[in-house]
């Protein structure tokens, strides 16, 4: 009787073994997502995502490391004295071209026209090197900061944060901070001065026309922080996706095993190809935004250098401005 009590238990426990394999091997792997969706009794915790728009202590945080004297000596000589220098060339070069009818001093205007441009390329290479430097010393601040956090987290943290989340901060966000976001800073940097020295220019010389352009750029910031809400949302679904996709190629790696066990082999690659088309289309809307604020800042820069044009060839056939001026103007618009 004991014997047959004993099989009998067995056999039970068999049975609710193999019904438990079968519940496992049945059971879909839980679909990719990117909402915070609250997960009960769940030890890793769901990756925290900003919404919104970037906060002003992020900037602050990067000028930090960056080194606000540096930050301010390049801002001084990129501003102050780059393109001042630049504009007094044009406006001496319009004045040169002006006056080339009469009889003046011609190694005068060239000796400041040559002054003028000599101080811009060396404003220009001292705001190269000073970025440099600054855009070096934030790198390494940041990363040092991001190293020394890791290494004092508690084992808690590592127990509850996944290790591609880890990977995918030392790895996609460093090379963001070491490359993308200092190239980014000094192109915009270079456009800003670019733009700064045009406009003061065209203003200088035809005064008028600062009243038409104050409403252009209202309408300029109107449109560009309608895309960078866009546009910094994406790229915190990109770097989710990222840290989604990196997480599952790693926990799938260390239990291997289980999933060839369990033959969940398909499973993981369909979870695969979604989480990889996931990211892609993150990417991919991403870059389709970048064209479409492209378009449309084309098309309002160059609406602004036809009007800009038209009223200084109204004005030059009026007399009122020189052919030099005239040329400076189209020249400083086009640019």
């Amino acid at each position: 009787m004991c014997h047959k009590n004993a099989i009998e238990k067995i056999a039970i426990d068999q049975t609710s073994n193999l019904s438990i394999t079968s519940t496992l091997s049945d059971r879909p792997l839980c679909q990719p997502h990117l909402t915070n969706v609250p997960q009960v009794g769940r030890l890793v915790d769901e990756e925290y995502m900003e919404v919104g728009k970037v906060s002003w202590t992020m900037y602050l945080e990067y000028i930090r490391a960056f080194g606000f004297k540096l930050a301010l000596a390049f801002m001084v000589v990129l501003f102050g004295l780059s393109s001042t220098a630049e504009t007094v060339a044009n406006i001496w070069m319009a004045k040169w071209t002006s006056q080339l009818n009469h009889e003046t001093a011609q190694t005068k205007y060239l000796a400041i026209y040559g002054i003028s441009a000599i101080m811009n390329c060396i404003g220009i290479g001292i705001a190269g090197l000073i970025f440099s430097w600054g855009a070096f010393i934030a790198s390494t601040r940041l990363h040092d900061t991001l190293v020394s956090s890791l290494l004092r987290s508690p084992m808690s943290f590592f127990d509850t944060t996944p290790m591609g989340r880890i990977l995918n901060r030392l790895s996609n966000d460093i090379e963001r901070a070491d490359e993308s976001l200092p190239l980014t800073l000094s192109f915009m940097c270079i456009l800003l001065s670019v733009v700064f020295q045009c406009i003061v220019t065209i203003v200088i010389v035809i005064p008028p026309l600062l009243a038409l352009a104050i409403p252009l750029f209202i309408f300029f910031v109107m449109l560009v922080r309608y895309y960078t809400a866009t546009s910094v949302q994406l790229r915190r679904l990109v770097s989710k996706s990222w840290s989604l996709v990196t997480s599952y190629v790693q926990d799938s790696y260390l239990g291997a095993d289980s999933v060839r066990i369990f033959n969940a082999v398909d499973r993981f690659q369909t979870q695969m190809r979604q989480m990889s088309d996931m990211t892609i289309e993150c990417d991919h809307t991403e870059i389709t935004s970048n064209r479409w604020i492209q378009v449309r800042l084309d098309l309002l820069t160059q609406t602004v250098v036809f009007g800009f044009i038209m009223i200084a060839i109204y004005l030059g056939d009026l007399h009122i401005i020189s052919m030099g001026i005239l040329a400076l103007v189209i020249t400083n618009g086009s640019t």
